[in-house]
């Protein structure tokens, strides 16, 4: 329902519906991340990959974040999958966890791990 105010066009009307809407999905994203004890400073880098989606997407597999929002790694990610209940022996968590371990190597000049050091 559009309520008209004296004064102002119909397009800005629509521009502030816009961003009050956008503005309380990141509200949402806000309070998730808070109730998980996770910093609210990925709110908008978070809502900006996954918008509307995100409580969703991250409930189902927190690994991901890991990858797609730079600055949270998987340590950020485990944090949250634990708190929201994701078990330890998750598929997910195996190939975040293996995909973490490769990325450290490689930043030490690693092209491969050993086994026994990958595991």
């Amino acid at each position: 329902m559009q309520t008209l105010v004296s004064g102002i066009a119909k397009k800005r009307i629509a521009m502030i519906q816009k961003t009050w809407e956008t503005q309380k999905a990141i509200k949402e994203v806000m309070l998730f991340l808070q109730s998980y004890c996770v910093s609210t400073t990925y709110a908008v880098k978070t809502f900006k990959q996954y918008g509307a989606t995100f409580i969703g997407t991250v409930t189902n597999n927190p690994y991901q974040l890991a990858t797609h929002i730079y600055g949270i790694g998987f340590i950020t990610a485990d944090k949250i999958a634990c708190n929201i209940g994701v078990p330890s022996n998750s598929q997910y968590r195996y190939k975040a966890g293996i995909i973490h371990v490769l990325s450290e190597g490689a930043e030490d000049g690693h092209c491969y791990l050993p086994h026994a050091q990958l595991v």
